[in-house]
């Protein structure tokens, strides 16, 4: 990864902040992390969380970064269950 892009990931990464209103978002929203995410990402979904009743929250085992990529079908299934269920 070149070092112009890897700095603006670390970026846009660290400056993490709730969009305004978000708390009177009135629709479900569901927040899913790997279990082996960095610590800023499972702290941001916490805030997420918090911030909105609507937000239900998944944290996937055994996976790190890129819940979609890492296990797709399940991926599928979780969302598929949770729009049903919801």
């Amino acid at each position: 990864m070149p070092k112009t892009i890897f700095h603006q990931v670390m970026t846009e990464n660290l400056s993490f902040s709730i969009p305004g209103g978000f708390e009177d978002t009135n629709c479900k929203m569901l927040v899913i992390i790997g279990e082996k995410e960095k610590s800023m990402m499972k702290k941001s979904m916490t805030q997420l969380i918090e911030c909105n009743d609507q937000c239900k929250r998944y944290v996937m085992p055994d996976v790190g970064h890129g819940v979609p990529l890492h296990s797709p079908t399940t991926f599928h299934q979780l969302v598929e269950k949770w729009m049903e269920e919801e």
